[in-house]
């Protein structure tokens, strides 16, 4: 396996990184009581500014009414220096008032009659306009100062206001510094708080957490036997509890597959095996099947010599007789007659031991009908499976005893088995039934879907040289052999046929019970 590109491990490792839980969950919380602490922060200091402000603005407007109730305590008229004695007074009991200013507002303009401290602003002497026209105390509140307006009341000062004035700028210098001493605390508070969370968190949900990934790697590595602590009864612990549980039911269920692998594959192993003897056993039948027809072949070459020679060597032993008989067993041709005689027996001799080998049928043994179609049909399962064709087997009568010549009748069964997966070459079906059909005899029924006989061909189908299949095919002998060899165990072969239909062959057999009653009757 090649190694992955750095860029690609780096991303990996980033990607890792951002989706630990630890790491999200310190942001989370750092998020929380960053903005929680910062917003409470923000909230106190508007609280206490606006509180500032508003003392403030009291102080301004107890100022502006203390110097009214202290002009208009004076009697007769006010001087210029006496103004500005009373304004100089009020203005140093208050320490938070900046300036007084008594200002006339009358004819359209405004002019500062007296006033102690910094001079009128624009701001102020407007705001006292104000204060005249509407006949009350009015305050404007700007970035850097409070400005309160009230009206004189005396009737020799008409449109006359005093204004005080307060200055924000400390209230705003010590805003600062409440803000920046906020954001610091609340920067040291997210950093402790956080590390304090972690610390708190590590033995209740990381560490669990840790150990059930570490178990659950173990398992995806292949270990099955690896289980996760269960160190407390909470929420977690019955996380570990269940993941346990799971794994040990996967590791049963591992090892009950592994069992059922290892049955699974010895038992192919064996029908491979049994696959293997089946096509060896098919080979040899195949084989046995080709020697039997060939056999036949020169059994039947064999009768038709013995036919065709009978016939003249009789006539030649007839005529030798009457020359016998003419000449007299003292004529002097009667030695040769007689050696004519004695190769025509030598000849006849010859051909008869050539038939009786051709007609050979081996040793006799007891087994049951059900026994020779099973085998017949475990050779030929691959042959069934290969050509589509499914096969049905219904022993009914498979265990009664038979004795027969089992290497013989197993071939002629394959044989007659064969002709059906032949005539089907498309696929059908093919089903054997093996029946006691009373008294004493067992019925084979091989029935098949494949082309069927011709009609023409149906009465000589057991004759010899006679076949259904292409040229090159078939020999045309393998069901007179079957026949001959089911006739020379005392039983019949019978076929019935429809084209386009099937073909079904009955072989009727006497059964060991038969035989014996037989033997015992005579």
């Amino acid at each position: 396996m090649s190694a992955l590109p750095f860029g690609t491990v780096r991303s990996k490792e980033r990607a890792r990184w951002y989706s630990s839980l630890r790491i999200r969950f310190a942001v989370t919380i750092a998020l929380l009581v960053a903005i929680t602490g910062i917003g409470a922060g923000w909230l106190a200091l508007r609280l206490a500014r606006q509180a500032l402000v508003d003392e403030v603005a009291g102080s301004a407007t107890r100022a502006a009414t203390h110097a009214v109730n202290a002009i208009d305590s004076v009697g007769g008229p006010l001087p210029v220096e006496e103004a500005t004695a009373i304004l100089r007074v009020l203005d140093a009991d208050n320490s938070e008032v900046e300036s007084l200013a008594i200002i006339e507002t009358g004819s359209g303009q405004s002019r500062v009659v007296a006033q102690s401290g910094s001079p009128a602003s624009p701001e102020g002497r407007a705001l006292a306009a104000r204060a005249v026209a509407e006949r009350r105390v009015v305050t404007l509140e700007t970035d850097d100062a409070i400005r309160v307006a009230a009206p004189v009341r005396r009737p020799d000062m008409p449109a006359t206001a005093i204004v005080a004035r307060a200055d924000l700028a400390a209230i705003l210098g010590l805003q600062e510094r409440a803000v920046r001493a906020v954001l610091g605390f609340a920067l040291l508070s997210v950093v402790a708080f956080v590390a304090l969370m972690d610390l708190l968190a590590w033995p209740l949900v990381y560490g669990p957490i840790k150990h059930l990934r570490e178990t659950i790697a173990k398992v995806a590595g292949g270990d099955f036997s690896a289980r996760a602590p269960v160190a407390r009864q909470d929420e977690l612990g019955e996380v570990a509890q269940g993941l346990n549980e799971m794994l040990a039911h996967l590791e049963n269920i591992n090892a009950t597959m592994q069992t059922r692998v290892r049955e699974a594959t010895d038992e192919v192993d064996q029908r491979n095996q049994q696959l293997v003897d089946s096509y060896h056993r098919l080979f040899g039948l195949r084989e046995q099947l080709a020697s039997a027809e060939q056999l036949a072949s020169v059994g039947q070459t064999a009768a038709n010599v013995a036919h065709q020679v009978g016939t003249p060597l009789n006539l030649i032993s007839g005529y030798v007789q009457l020359l016998k008989e003419e000449l007299g067993a003292d004529s002097d041709h009667a030695p040769r007659l007689a050696i004519i005689e004695e190769q025509i027996a030598k000849v006849t001799s010859t051909v008869r031991t050539l038939l009786d080998r051709s007609r050979q049928v081996g040793r006799k043994t007891r087994t049951t009908a059900g026994e020779l179609v099973t085998r017949v049909f475990e050779v030929m399962l691959p042959s069934l499976q290969a050509a589509r064709i499914t096969h049905e087997m219904e022993l009914t009568g498979g265990n009664t005893p038979i004795l027969v010549d089992a290497t013989n009748l197993e071939l002629s069964l394959l044989n007659l088995v064969t002709n059906a997966v032949d005539s089907m070459p498309t696929g059908g079906s093919l089903r054997v039934r093996v029946l006691n059909d009373p008294p004493n005899r067992v019925r084979i029924e091989i029935r098949d879907t494949g082309h069927g006989v011709p009609d023409d061909l149906l009465p000589r189908i057991f004759d010899p040289w006679v076949s259904t299949k292409k040229p090159g095919r078939g020999t045309g002998l393998g069901l007179a052999i079957a026949r001959d060899v089911v006739s020379a165990h005392g039983g019949t072969i019978q076929v019935a046929s429809a084209v386009g239909i099937g073909t079904t062959f009955t072989i009727d057999l006497p059964s060991d019970a038969a035989r014996d009653t037989g033997r015992v009757a005579s």
